[in-house]
């Protein structure tokens, strides 16, 4: 969804509608300036992979899990 945008700074995806996600592998992959993600909510009960999620978000210091 997000992979490889290098000009994102901060994602605030509390209002999507996550439930029928299956797999989020590689969503924000290589999204080097990415600081600061607002996952609140996410409703990862179907999702079966989210490999290497993360992977390359070098300048990511804050991450929201709270629900």
């Amino acid at each position: 969804m997000f992979l490889g945008c290098k000009n994102i700074i901060k994602i605030d995806i509390t209002k999507f509608n996550s439930r029928n996600i299956i797999n989020m592998r590689r969503m924000l992959r290589d999204c080097t300036n990415l600081n600061n993600i607002n996952i609140s909510n996410l409703v990862t009960s179907k999702d079966n992979d989210m490999g290497v999620l993360f992977r390359g978000c070098e300048s990511l210091n804050e991450i929201n899990l709270s629900n």
